[in-house]
């Protein structure tokens, strides 16, 4: 027979989990990119200072192949930036999930200990047994 687990070990598993994601992670910050690339001298204000609005400024010119090659890897790499922080961001989602059921359990015992120090002993875990109807 399985027992639950207890809110320590459920707390542990999360941590754990939250470690071992970290880990896998090929982000290292909210501004990192997946990977390193090369970037057109125009283009490199706005990279700089992470500010997007700049590459509208950066005149329209005939590049060497050098530059197109660099721009189309570019241009690989943030689409592999913005899959990585979906995924980031699907796994965060997931996490707060699991963070909030590790609270309802925490408000049900609270409210049975509530109902254990108002004398309403048949009301303990009154609330589990229609969850699980």
């Amino acid at each position: 027979m399985d027992r639950k687990k207890s809110s320590a070990e459920k707390a542990a598993d999360l941590d754990a989990r939250m470690r071992d994601l970290a880990a896998k992670s090929s982000l290292e910050s909210v501004t990192s990119f997946v990977r390193d690339a090369k970037i057109p001298r125009d283009l490199l204000p706005a990279f700089l200072s992470n500010r997007p609005e700049l590459i509208g400024l950066a005149p329209a010119r005939d590049m060497t192949a050098e530059e197109g090659k660099y721009l189309y890897d570019l241009i690989r790499v943030l689409m592999e930036t913005n899959q990585a922080l979906r995924e980031h961001s699907l796994e965060v989602s997931k996490l707060v999930e699991q963070w909030g059921a590790q609270f309802k359990g925490m408000a049900r015992s609270a409210m049975n200990i509530e109902k254990y120090a108002a004398f309403d002993h048949d009301q303990i875990g009154a609330d589990e047994e229609l969850e699980n109807a």
